[in-house]
């Protein structure tokens, strides 16, 4: 799993990731939204592009991106666990996103 998810992640962190991780439920994947234009629809979106991301590539990323369109794109050089291999990184390009609307 090492490769796949953390594959720019520095070993200092791959070693400390295990104690920080939670099961997360599958419903998750299997129970379909609810969304409506009124709510989520007036929210703007932004995507974060995680250009290293061996789990789900660059073009799988814009597919399910294009699907519910954004207003803000910004692609990131990082796996797929950014808040692990470019925090500060991440961090950054968070506030930015946050300071446009």
């Amino acid at each position: 799993m090492v490769p796949v998810l953390y594959n720019t992640t520095s070993s200092e962190w791959i070693e400390r990731i295990p104690s920080m991780l939670s099961p997360e439920p599958l419903s998750v994947f299997s129970k379909p939204l609810q969304l409506t234009d009124d709510r989520f629809g007036r929210v703007p979106r932004a995507y974060i592009e995680c250009t290293q991301d061996n789990i789900i590539p660059l073009t799988t990323q814009r597919l399910m991106r294009d699907k519910l369109p954004c207003k803000y794109v910004v692609p990131i050089n990082t796996d797929h666990s950014p808040f692990f291999s470019a925090p500060s990184e991440l961090a950054t390009c968070l506030l930015d996103l946050a300071a446009k609307d």
